[in-house]
């Protein structure tokens, strides 16, 4: 019996070592396993259906296999390995496994990395056409391959994680995430969707294809998304074909971001444009998505959280959960929120998570630092954790408001220590670093990472322009990962020219003084030197900044100042030298200092531009034969006269009259005079076009003649509409009182009318004007659609006329100045020509458009005001199209030179080089755009180059675009101007665009400033092989950063990376815009 039992506790002890062992083993497993009871099935390449039973010594060969084991098997959940390139000739496998298995009501997971091992494999490829899932189902560590363009994943209703590890090849990955044609379903239960990784173009919420409005989601719907990147996610449905109808969500939305990228959230067919339950869209950790949400009858919610919580939606309408970091708390529209648990109403609202305790910097005058009794300060001494926390205690908290009222639970100090004080106040309002654990370590010098830990958590706030960059030694998984990149993206912090941090660097005296000085907003003013050792020291004014009351004059409050600010080189003398010395100075400078810099050297580029010398002291040498010479205010269209400047001629149209102007030849007009062109200038080749004399450029317009006559306009029978009594052709641009020489900021917001073109935006005729100064023009093909439109209507319309809705009268009567352009170039064609110092406004087409031509170069020039005119007339089935570009080549080009040129309030674009049409051979080639100033354009820089079919990978391709420069412009305010306002397509705008691409090589783009556009700030395609270097990108957190080669964003924290990771500017320099 004794024996007995001694085996019997033997078999006991043996049993809880075996479980001890287990349980502690769970912390060495693989982050991917699976339990003993779970099936795991092997396809491999290598494998065999026939003989193969699943397991990794024996695979499948097909994932149909599998599929088709578990609906023999009855088996609801597996694990699927797939160890290689499965079925290369077979483009979908994974449509087929899916038709050949059953309905499962456990997760099927697919998968390239083994559960067991761990082991990702290489090439492990799951190719489709359109499949839909039979249950849950997970997916990850995949190359997926749809094997066309329309070909969706269909989740039918079912749970569906697209997970981590995901890459895809040959097509974008598309979901239907609800019903799809494939899958036979025209209504499902709900829809619950996880993206953990990867990349998917579109996810239509709700499905694709239905045919009846009847079909759709009966419950809700719900999206997350952890990781990875979403293009677009579509509440609603897909449709392609004429019998595909909307269809209906009779249930709530919930989409959350919690983490990676989703550029857009948008509404899309569904019935009445709404759900039936309420929209709940949570963007969480400063995520950030351009959101056009449709209505819902319960009401539409949209909330932006912050880092350092988490908000999560619940069934109840505009009721939500969150969840906060410790020591800090939730605020809900500024309002404290309490109990884990708020409410609002529809709307959009702004959840952020704050430190329990806020410090008012504004009131805090007091010195905060003292040197020591021998004189000195030791600026380059570290700071122990004692020190560091009284220093910090002394700047931020009167020291008497805290004495004897904490109690610290560190074990390593007593309440007789200097600082004791300061370590258990700081330790009650959780300020101090949870790594330092149960000890406070007094003597310990502290590190970089955590004085910006306690500091940032006390003083820190966004700043409403953000400078996004990446230290190489910070990763998102070290503890003090958020403070830091908090601090330097407000400014609060630098790292070093290595692109480091340092965060276990020990922190020197000066450095701490520094740092909370950025914070306070304390800026030196003094350059006065109390300390033995300070003299000549980097951080001698900040020293005294830090050991001076205000009164004392050495520094002073400037609310929002976050360091240095932006200096102009003194020697400076053009946008190269300003932009590289921002550059350099970048790494020193916040994103709202950096913002600042952007408008100085915008301003200084329009006054270099402004006050260029005259032609022939820049071009000089290049004039080899006869200079002309004409004047508005002292010529005359007389023989004898053009040939010098006492005895110029009026106009160039008489000019061709008595000369053969001929290359070499230069015809310059003088400075202040207005010269109506009228019609297009046909250049001559060789000959270089530009200013002479005193005062402001040459100003050059299709416009004809001031139109503010009423004698020139007529009541008609529509209520406030005027007709121009005289035949316009095609009219793009009113303006109305425009100071034609003022350059000032005044110039970007003159007055202008909105265009009325036959059947776009639902204009049928002008009984349908009702916006005041708004304008139409009527085109020969307008005719016949009005008659169309209009049977049987009194008014009538004829070709060339152009209606003006006035709301106060006879448009003649009402201004001084009405200028109008119409659909005439003011100059184009000709070989190797040259324009400088002229100014072009009011055409309604192009100032300066060629087609096929070489050594075009347009400088010191200043286009504004213009474009608009029709450039495809409306038909019954479509809209118009209108256009209207600074500096246009459409075809070839070798040798296209625009430089130091002002740009701005263009209809379309300010500088291109294009062309689309197909079936002629297309080279462009020796392409500098540089020192422009282009601002308030739809495009800015715009170009493309389609492919034709019968292109190659070669140099000798067909078509190509080659030695492409792109230096030291400043393109702004895309967008914003006239041109995207009067057609409502703010946020189709593109601010630097190649949108189709055929070869493309050497193509360089360098310190250019990209700042705002409405729409995206890029759109290159996936096949653009240009290299970008140093930009500056500058947009609106929750606007596109655009098509970044092949990959689209949205403007949020991530940025940064997705510039450098897509568009592959490794040295960029990017500030978000977040007020």
């Amino acid at each position: 019996m004794i024996f007995a039992k001694n085996i019997a506790i033997f078999r006991i002890f043996a049993f809880v070592l075996c479980l001890i062992l287990v349980v502690s083993g769970l912390c060495f497993m693989p982050e991917t396993h699976v339990s003993a009871a779970e099936t795991i099935y092997y396809v491999s390449p290598n494998g065999n259906d026939t003989t193969g039973n699943g397991t990794k010594n024996a695979p499948y060969a097909t994932l149909k296999k599998p599929f088709s084991v578990m609906k023999n098997g009855s088996v609801q959940s597996a694990t699927v390995v797939i160890m290689g390139d499965l079925e290369p000739d077979n483009k979908q496998f994974w449509r087929e496994a899916n038709l050949a298995g059953a309905k499962h009501t456990g997760f099927v997971t697919l998968t390239g990395k083994d559960p067991v091992s761990g082991t990702v494999y290489e090439n492990a490829t799951l190719r489709y056409d359109s499949t839909g899932i039979k249950g849950p189902t997970k997916v990850e560590y995949l190359e997926l391959i749809p094997c066309r363009s329309s070909c969706f994943i269909n989740t039918c209703g079912y749970e569906f994680i697209f997970g981590e590890g995901l890459t895809y090849s040959n097509f974008d990955v598309v979901m239907h995430d609800g019903i799809g044609e494939t899958a036979n379903k025209i209504s499902v239960d709900s829809t619950n969707t996880t993206v953990n990784g990867g990349k998917v173009a579109i996810i239509y919420v709700g499905g694709g294809y239905p045919e009846k409005t009847t079909e759709g989601i009966n419950g809700d719907c719900r999206l997350t998304v952890n990781g990875g990147t979403v293009g677009s996610a579509k509440i609603g449905f897909d449709r392609y074909a004429t019998n595909h109808t909307s269809g209906k969500i009779d249930g709530n939305v919930f989409i959350t971001v919690n983490g990676g990228t989703v550029s857009s959230i948008s509404g899309h067919n569904l019935n009445d444009g709404k759900v039936g339950g309420f929209i709940s869209v949570v963007l969480n950790n400063g995520t950030m998505a351009s959101c056009e949400l449709p209505g819902a009858d319960d009401g539409v919610y949209l909330i932006f959280s912050s880092t350092h919580g988490k908000v999560m939606s619940t069934n109840t309408a505009g009721l939500y959960e969150y969840e906060v970091d410790r020591g800090f708390d939730c605020y809900v529209d500024g309002v404290l929120a309490e109990g884990g648990l708020f409410e609002v109403d529809p709307g959009k609202h702004e959840v952020e998570f704050l430190r329990s305790v806020r410090i008012d910097v504004s009131q805090l005058e007091r010195a905060y630092a003292a040197g020591f009794p021998d004189g000195t300060f030791c600026p380059d001494e570290k700071l122990t954790r004692a020190q560091a926390i009284e220093l910090v205690l002394n700047a931020t908290t009167e020291k008497a408001e805290v004495k004897g009222d904490y109690t610290s639970s560190y074990t390593d100090i007593a309440k007789s220590d200097w600082y004791y004080d300061a370590a258990a106040y700081f330790e009650y309002i959780n300020a101090l670093p949870v790594e330092w654990g149960g000890e406070f370590c007094p003597n310990d010098e502290i590190t970089r990472a955590e004085f910006v830990y306690i500091v940032d958590g006390l003083l820190g706030k966004l700043s409403g322009s953000v400078k996004l960059f990446r230290f190489s030694d910070v990763n998102p998984d070290d503890p003090y990962y958020t403070s830091i990149m908090n601090a330097s993206y407000s400014g609060y912090i630098n790292g070093y020219g290595d692109g480091t941090f340092c965060p276990e660097r020990a922190l020197s005296r000066a450095e701490a003084v520094t740092i909370i000085n950025r914070y306070l907003s304390r800026v030196p003013i003094s350059d006065h030197v109390a300390f033995d050792d300070t003299y000549g020291h980097w951080a001698c004014a900040d020293i005294m900044a830090a050991a001076t009351s205000k009164g004392q004059g050495c520094w002073d409050y400037i609310e929002g100042s976050a360091g240095a600010e932006f200096i102009m080189p003194e020697s400076g003398t053009s946008s190269e030298d300003y932009i590289k010395a921002l550059y350099s100075q970048s790494g020193d400078l916040s994103g709202a200092a950096i913002r600042n810099a952007v408008d100085v050297i915008s301003e200084q580029m329009k006054e270099d531009i402004l006050y260029t010398p005259n032609t022939l002291d820049i071009y000089g040498d290049k004039i080899t034969g006869t200079v002309y010479y004409i004047s508005e205010k002292n010529g005359k269209n007389l023989s004898g006269y053009g040939k010098s400047p006492e005895k110029p001629m009026r106009s160039y149209t008489a000019l061709l009259n008595y000369y053969t102007i001929k290359s070499g030849d230069a015809v310059l007009y003088e400075r202040g005079g207005v010269y109506r062109q009228g019609n297009t200038v046909t250049s001559i080749s060789g000959v270089v076009y530009g200013a002479y004399g005193e005062g402001d450029k040459p100003l050059i317009m299709q416009s004809k003649k001031n139109y503010a006559d009423p004698d020139l306009w007529v009541e008609t029978a529509w209520e406030n509409v005027w007709k121009c009594t005289e035949s316009l052709f095609n009219v793009g641009i009113i303006g109305y009182d425009h100071d034609l020489f003022d350059y000032s900021s005044a110039s970007y917001d003159e007055l202008y009318g909105n265009i009325y073109n036959m059947n776009t935006q639902g204009f049928k005729g002008p009984a349908d004007m009702n916006v005041d100064l708004a304008f139409y023009s009527v085109l020969s093909s307008d005719v016949a659609l009005y008659n169309s439109y209009n049977p049987g209507a009194t008014g009538k319309i004829a070709a060339n006329e152009l209606y003006v809705y006035s709301t106060e009268g006879n448009p003649g009567d009402r201004f001084s100045s009405i200028e109008i352009g119409e659909k005439y170039n003011i100059f184009t064609t000709g070989n190797n020509v040259t324009f400088d110092n002229l100014a072009m406004k009011f055409t309604g087409a192009h100032a300066i458009g060629f087609g096929n031509c070489k050594n075009l170069t347009v400088t010191n020039c200043v286009f504004s005001w213009l474009g608009g005119s029709v450039l495809r007339a409306a038909t019954a089935s479509s809209s118009a199209v209108n256009y209207g570009n600074a500096v246009e080549i459409y075809g070839s080009c070798n040798g296209y030179y625009v430089t130091n040129n002002w740009m701005y309030q263009i209809y379309d674009t300010g500088v291109t080089h294009q062309y689309s049409d197909g079936g002629v051979n297309i080279a462009q080639e020796d392409v500098h755009y540089t020192s422009n100033l282009i601002e308030y354009c739809h495009w800015s820089i715009e170009f493309y180059n389609a492919q034709k079919t019968n292109e190659d990978d070669s140099n000798d391709a067909v078509d190509y675009t080659r030695d492409v420069y792109d230096y030291y412009n400043v393109c702004r305010m895309g967008g914003y101007g006239w041109g995207s306002i009067t057609r409502f397509r703010t946020k189709s705008a593109q601010m630097y665009c190649g949108a189709s691409l055929s070869l493309n090589y050497d193509q360089y783009t360098e310190y250019n400033i990209f700042d705002r556009c409405a729409g995206s700030i890029i759109h290159l395609p996936y096949n653009s092989t240009e290299t970008d270097n140093k930009n500056f990108y500058i947009q609106t957190i929750g606007c596109r950063m655009g098509n970044l080669k092949g990959t689209v964003m949205s403007c949020n924290y991530d940025s940064y990376d997705h510039i450098v990771n897509y568009m592959g500017d490794e040295n960029a320099i990017v500030v978000v815009i977040d007020e």
